[in-house]
């Protein structure tokens, strides 16, 4: 299709409106234009377009609006007309491209992104392509600079294009990406290289110098694409570089040349001469050298080859620092950075101090890092890999002793005083109202700076902790004498307690004995060598007096700022951890009975040191609920000493487990919090943003009531008794019923009640018993809650639990109050650790599922009939809910403790309601929604692997054929996915599926038309795919099947056959790229092969054919090994020899041996 020049001039005018005019002609173009790119009848037209104008407006919405068709509707393109575009970019790119790219280069990048995406789903359409893509571009490189330069843009966005990248239908581009790499990424980058080695032997000619330079930084560019690629398909976490590994290929020889390093540290000192300054290509030379020192290390031959590699690295980067080239740009500094930490972080300290330039390079690296550190409001972020570089050396420096390098414990002692002094100042020019980052204010910044702290300061602790006490006396002085402001203070004496902290957590600590309340000295004399750790254990302590004593000075204030309180709390968490916490390790007998870590902190006894601890946390939950923050970090230090467990070796040598609840039981203050939990004291209770928190807050607390009912003695009284702890509970429960459902509400003076009132503290409530629930981790714990809910067994609707079935039939529209309900009854229902064990003679089981049921059908029924346009918010208004009730289902189902025949046997529909509400749950959520929120659904694949394992007859004769193909549909999405949790239910599902169609065509003798059934052959123990079973099979078959399920299984089968083709061609390509698990995929394979056995052979055949001559006849004898020793059914037998077949199959292929 050709445009004649009025169409074309109309279509020019309106791309120019579309990009560049006002609101209304934008408005009429937008309604002229975007549907050209969602109608696949206008695939020509945009074509068209692309080939007659000159209008880089059109040009880019031609461009743009392709991308988008092809992307699309990729399946339903003609092959040549995806062979016609793609032929035609390179001959455009090639013909039009040079002055394209003086003119507008932007639109070169549309031109190749266009081409690059044409390639990738080229890769999709056959299992064993063989592209050519390097062949074509080859005429671009060796024609003129410009076609030089589009040749490498071409090469550098098909391989970007190419990464792999989570998302819908991952799997299906790693498949792509797998090919590209095995295929043309190796000639692409070799291409890269031999561009890079001519400009550094000053054989690459150009006149124009501008020309030169986009020639350099493109090959450059695409240099770093090659190194950076996903190489193994896992698309690894980019968020921390430490353990970021290039697994290079051993194929790519080319990378051990010894001239490799060389290249690019000559490029960079090109690059930052004064009379060609090139900084950005200079920091790109600088990301190459940083993933070459980052390539595994069996890519080296020889530790030889490594060696000379890692010394060409360090002499390099020495230069520079001596020099000072470059580093005047801000990007040639930050990369200079991330290069000498990936240096250390690539290599152990023995390979690093074995090199010869180890020398140069130390020297040179500690000066850098002083003047880095000095310089502290210069790029602070880039100085994180400085302080990584020499924290990753102390551990190893602690281990060498003398045999470590010399001057670096120095260094890093020095190191670390600068650091520390840098905070000080950074503090100091916040408070002056500098524009400067606050680490403070960034929890990720401050924990990386802390915990960089905490190992340096392992090297001469000692001297270390001393400077950084005198610090903190020296900034509270100076708040007392006024001479810095109070806003100095705050953020100089918030640094100071953070980084106690650190030095506490950071340290090792060795105690002589455990913190047990009332537990007295043990005699003992000291060992000669112990005379340090006391030292230090002293120090500990007056490190955390100073803490103490400034927290109950701030404590008295009406407000304190967050940050300081956040820095408490971070401190308290350190002190824990190590001073109560790590007595498993061996225990010392201090100098003098005064170096108690009790009498340090001027304290009688170790009760009183967990009291200070527990001091603060009820005061931040008396006083600090303004700050939520400061709330949760509390609540989780609460939770972190109740559930503390140590073992601890006391100095006569035995051993002993410690549970820190055990010693927090003993403590008053603990006691009074357990016996007053609903106080209105803790006023973040009354908060109803904090529903997350009150169910930490009472997990936390369940914890310490069933620990005390365990550890209760004959003869003594707990602390509190259950039916005590729950009274608070009890009053909201009667306060619903008695004014709501029983009416008994005397304000409402006849005219009804008010449900609004109720849905917080019904929130509360749920919220409440679900931290209870969680807490129940045995039997005895977990029926004492059970009964507390089901009071009244034998009338269940006026039990306790059926308020919340009651408040779903009232509030289920209410989202906030329905997700606390749901994931309470989640909890409460799910039988982990095996805590529900009923007795054999109790209906408990019974009484429960029919409860879940009922919440389930009241829920389930009233949320499906609102339709999707009424929601605000899908997600959290209906896709929430319905994921929290497939998972309470799912945990009811899966129990153990309900025998679901009962359910059939007296003819009661509480399991069929349930089971096909859950169904339709499934079967609302549309496929595009169901992939976005996959992370939250889980649930819904756990649900359809029960249900097809366990109640495959309910499930396949209550849903159509249609329902049932859009279930597989889901299915086969879920085997793309991420998540291995849901590829593992998808491939359970799918095994309990296709076993159950096998099972019931075999039993029911069904023949199925269009060559689909089985045969056997038990001869020879060799399956034969006749296609089906036509002919040869008994007179007495029953054409449709002689029951439900029966009847069922032939609907669907005839109906919707390519469900589960698709599935099994899906899972060809999956095998053939190595995605999954052979045996995770050959259960279900092997019923799909034998139920669609013409559409096997198609397959096979399409597999032999798209190999190259020599490998057909291997190939061939492979694939048809695949049913050797299998016998025609899903027998263990079969399924084992299939399962070997099948991995044997893959192995070669993915080995590279076809």
């Amino acid at each position: 299709m050709s445009l004649d020049p009025s169409q074309l001039s109309q279509l020019e005018g309106l791309c120019e409106s579309f990009y560049g005019g006002d609101v209304n002609q934008q408005k009429q173009a937008h309604e002229v234009l975007l549907p050209l790119t969602c109608n696949l009848g206008c695939l020509t037209q945009l074509q068209a377009l692309l080939a007659q104008s000159s209008n880089p407006h059109a040009l880019m919405f031609a461009a743009t609006g392709l991308s988008k068709l092809f992307t699309s509707c990729w399946a339903q393109i003609p092959d040549n007309q995806k062979e016609e575009t793609k032929t035609f970019l390179l001959n455009y790119l090639y013909k039009c491209g040079p002055d394209m790219l003086r003119s507008a280069p932007y639109l070169v990048g549309h031109y190749v992104r266009l081409l690059a995406q044409l390639v990738k789903f080229g890769l999709l359409d056959s299992l064993s392509p063989r592209p050519t893509i390097t062949d074509q571009v080859g005429q671009f490189l060796s024609a003129s600079t410009p076609h030089w330069i589009i040749g490498l843009i071409i090469f550098t966005t098909l391989t970007q294009e190419m990464q792999t990248s989570t998302g819908l239908y991952f799997a299906k581009y790693r498949r792509a990406a797998i090919l590209f790499r095995d295929t043309s990424l190796p000639v692409i980058f070799q291409i890269a290289i031999k561009t890079l080695r001519q400009f550094h032997l000053g054989s690459v000619s150009v006149s124009n110098q501008h020309e030169e330079y986009r020639l350099l930084r493109q090959v450059l560019q695409l240099t770093l694409c090659c190194l950076s690629y996903d190489f193994m398909g896992t698309v690894p976490d980019e968020t921390s570089e430490e353990q970021n590994t290039v697994m290079i290929p051993h194929s790519w020889t080319i990378l051990r040349e010894e001239y490799i390093p060389i290249i690019f540290f000559d490029i960079y000192a090109k690059c930052c001469s004064p009379n060609s300054p090139m900084p950005d290509c200079a920091s790109i030379c600088l990301q190459c050298l940083i993933l070459y020192s980052s390539v595994r290390r069996s890519f080296f031959p020889t530790q030889a080859d490594r060696t000379r590699s890692l010394a060409a690295l360090m002499t390099g980067t020495a230069g520079i620092i001596q020099t000072k080239m470059g580093l005047e740009h801000e990007s040639c500094y930050h990369e200079l950075c991330r290069l000498l930490g990936k240096l250390n972080t690539a290599n152990q300290l023995t390979e690093l101090s074995s090199s010869e330039a180890f020398g140069l390079w130390i020297d040179q690296v500690y000066n850098f890092t002083i003047k880095s550190l000095e310089e502290w409001s210069v790029l602070p972020n880039s100085k994180h890999y400085l302080l990584g570089l020499w924290s990753h050396m102390v551990i190893p420096l602690l281990y060498q002793g003398d045999r470590a390098p010399q001057n670096l414990e120095k260094y890093i002692h020095h190191i670390t005083v600068t650091f520390i002094q840098s905070r000080m100042k950074l503090a100091e020019a916040i408070a002056r109202g500098s524009d400067v980052e606050d680490p403070l204010e960034s929890e990720v910044a401050r924990t990386e700076q802390l915990d960089v702290l905490s190992q340096l300061s392992r090297c001469q602790y000692h001297e270390t902790a001393e400077f950084i006490v005198q610090l903190f006396e020296q900034v509270t002085d100076a708040a007392k004498n006024g001479s810095i402001s109070q806003d100095c203070f705050i953020s100089q004496i918030t640094w100071c307690v953070y980084m106690h902290g650190a030095l506490i957590g950071g340290h090792s600590i060795k105690l002589r004995r455990p913190l047990l309340p009332g537990s007295s000295s043990s005699s003992g004399t000291s060992r000669p060598d112990q005379k340090n750790q006391v030292s230090h254990h002293v120090l500990n302590g007056k490190l955390a007096r100073l803490v103490f004593g400034l927290s109950q000075q701030t404590d008295q204030l009406a407000e304190t700022p967050e940050s300081l309180e956040l820095a408490y709390l971070y401190f308290l968490e350190q002190f824990r951890k190590v001073c109560l916490g790590d007595y498993a390790k061996q225990f010392i007998q201090p100098e003098t009975e005064d170096a108690t870590l009790a009498s340090i902190l001027g304290v009688q006894s170790d009760d009183d040191v967990l009291s200070l601890i527990i001091s603060k946390i009820g005061r931040n939950l008396q006083t600090k609920s303004n700050m939520e923050s400061v709330v949760q970090k509390t609540l989780s230090l609460f939770h972190e000493l109740v559930a503390g467990i140590s073992i601890v070796q006391y100095t006569d040598r035995t051993t002993h487990l410690i549970v820190s609840g055990r010693l927090l039981l003993k403590n008053e203050q603990v006691k009074k919090i357990l016996c007053n939990h609903a106080s209105p004291e803790f006023a973040f209770l009354n908060n109803p943003r904090y529903g997350r928190h009150r169910t930490s807050y009472y997990f936390t607390l369940s914890k310490l009531l069933f620990l005390d009912s365990k550890e209760e003695e004959p003869g003594t009284q707990p602390i509190t008794t259950f039916e005590d702890f729950m009274k608070p509970l009890e009053k909201v429960f009667t306060l619903i019923w008695d004014e709501i459902i029983l009416g008994n509400n005397s304000s409402s003076n006849g005219g009804g009640y008010n449900i609004v009132q109720f849905k917080i503290p019904l929130m509360a409530l749920a919220r409440d018993l679900r931290g209870i629930c969680m807490a129940c981790v045995g039997a005895e714990s977990y029926n004492q809650l059970f009964n507390w809910l089901v009071n009244r067994p034998k009338q269940l609707g006026q039990s306790r639990i059926h308020l919340f079935t009651w408040a779903a039939d009232k509030l289920w529209e209410d989202s906030d109050v329905m997700n606390a309900l749901l994931k309470f009854m989640s909890e409460f229902v799910d039988n982990k650790s095996q805590r529900i064990n009923f007795d054999k003679a109790s209906p408990n089981g019974i009484l429960l599922f029919k409860e879940v049921s009922s919440l389930i059908c009241t829920y389930g029924s009233r949320i499906l009939s609102k339709p999707d346009s009424s929601f605000q918010n899908i997600y959290k208004e209906k896709y929430k809910g319905l994921a929290t009730t497939l998972a309470m289902l799912c945990h009811a189902l899966s129990g153990g403790y309900t025998n679901f025949g009962v359910f059939e046997v007296y003819q009661d529909q509480s399991l069929e309601n349930a089971l096909q509400l859950a169904c339709r749950m499934c079967l609302v959520i549309p496929e595009h929604d169901l992939q976005s929120y996959i992370k939250s659904l889980k649930s819904y694949y756990e649900f359809l692997e029960l249900a097809t394992r366990c109640f495959m007859s309910t499930f396949i004769t209550s849903l159509e054929p249609q329902n049932l193909a859009t279930i597989c549909y889901s299915i086969e999405s879920g085997l793309c996915a991420v998540d291995n949790v849901v590829l593992l239910a998808c491939c359970a599902t799918l095994d309990h599926f296709v076993s159950f169609i096998f099972t019931t065509l075999e039993k029911e003798r069904i023949v199925l038309p269009n060559g689909m059934g089985i045969s056997r052959n038990n001869d020879n123990m060799n399956c034969e795919l006749g296609g089906g079973l036509q002919g040869g099979g008994s007179p007495s078959l029953s054409s449709q099947g002689s029951t439900p399920e029966g009847k069922a299984v032939y609907r669907f089968m005839t109906e919707q056959p390519n469900a589960l083709i698709r599935i099994m061609q899906l899972m060809f390509n999956l095998i053939t790229t190595g995605d999954l698990s052979t045996w995770t995929f050959s259960r279900s394979l092997l019923g799909m092969i034998l139920l669609f056995s013409n559409e096997f052979q198609n397959i096979q055949q399409q597999l032999i054919n798209q190999q190259i001559d020599e490998k057909k006849a291997k190939y061939q004898a492979l694939i048809q090994d695949l049913l050797k020793g299998t016998d025609g059914t899903l027998s263990a037998v079969s399924k084992d020899a299939f399962t070997r077949n099948l991995h044997f199959f893959a192995h070669s292929i993915r080995s590279n041996s076809l």
